[in-house]
């Protein structure tokens, strides 16, 4: 990952608050966020999951029902697809889930 952050590539995870985890360790989750903020990956949280995806260069996404950063599971499923529109739908719709938690 250090290589494609010195090219100027810049990653944004989103994903559930630690202390919104339905199951596994709470802290597990803070030394994960922890340790993606040290090496350069800006990660916010929100208080809704509900979806699981990945957008790379605004173009491409990863979806479906698996948690990129969670635990395998035997029904962990993905789809790829190539569409910006898609992309910045997706996006948009983070934004939102960031923005209505960090307001409670």
């Amino acid at each position: 990952m250090e290589p494609r952050q010195r090219a100027g590539v810049s990653v944004t995870v989103i994903t559930i608050h630690p202390e919104g985890t339905k199951y596994d360790d709470i802290n597990e989750h803070y030394v994960l966020i922890d340790y993606m903020r040290r090496n350069g990956i800006r990660v916010r949280t929100t208080n809704v999951e509900n979806e699981h995806y990945a957008v790379i260069d605004q173009h491409l996404v990863w979806h479906g029902g698996m948690n990129l950063l969670g635990k395998e599971d035997v029904w962990d499923n993905l789809i790829r697809v190539g569409n910006s529109q898609a992309a910045a739908e997706l996006m948009e719709i983070s934004e939102m889930a960031v923005s209505e938690s960090e307001k409670s």
